[in-house]
């Protein structure tokens, strides 16, 4: 089921392109587990919440570009989504599986909500600049 949030001002002819990003509760334990291995659980926690943080403030520039559908990783993270990303369009789970099963499932759901292109990105690259992501709709 998807749930559409607050929508832009911006008409359905011209949503055209929309940047999906992964993401998962910044819990202990259940977050970098590799990097955990390395720095501890609770500095790969630290990290990935830095992540998210930036990717947050990310999100308010990147939303003139794109309409913005939030993946969290568990249907129990749907309300933390929600509240800690507040500038989005739709919600729509991650389902249990592979990768590529879940990047399958989500370019689906936003292809049948109208969408004829569809970026997917992770939540825990805060080196990723900008503007490559500003970019990205004219190369699609």
């Amino acid at each position: 089921m998807i749930w559409s949030d607050e929508m832009s001002d911006r008409t359905m002819d011209e949503k055209r392109t929309v940047l999906a990003v992964y993401c998962r509760r910044p819990e202990t334990n259940h977050v970098k587990t590799r990097l955990a291995r390395n720095i501890g659980a609770d500095e790969a926690r630290l990290f990935y919440a830095g992540c998210l943080d930036s990717l947050r403030w990310d999100l308010r520039i990147l939303r003139r570009r794109f309409d913005i559908a939030i993946c969290p990783s568990d249907r129990k993270d749907e309300e933390w989504a929600r509240g800690f990303f507040q500038h989005h369009d739709h919600v729509v789970p991650q389902i249990f599986g592979g990768l590529g099963l879940r990047i399958e499932h989500t370019d689906l759901v936003l292809r049948c909500l109208g969408y004829d292109r569809v970026v997917i990105i992770g939540s825990d690259a805060p080196s990723l600049p900008i503007g490559y992501l500003e970019d990205v709709d004219e190369y699609l």
